[in-house]
């Protein structure tokens, strides 16, 4: 995936999400905090902005149970 930070937005977003951008980016974060913690080794994470500026998991290769072998 192409870099982006708060500054500057992911290539291919939408002209109307650019102006919620920092909100977008601030969730993009969030999510991948949240994956840092609860995900294991190896795991990885798929994620879309949708039209809304919403962003949302499609695939999680890991259950995310909670259980550290």
């Amino acid at each position: 995936m192409p870099a982006f930070s708060l500054l500057t937005p992911m290539p291919g977003l939408p002209w109307y999400l650019l102006p919620i951008w920092p909100l977008v980016f601030w969730r993009i974060q969030r999510l991948k905090a949240w994956f840092r913690a609860a995900g294991g080794p190896g795991s990885e994470m798929l994620w879309w902005v949708m039209w809304n500026g919403r962003v949302v998991v499609i695939r999680l290769s890991d259950d995310l149970s909670g259980h550290r072998p």
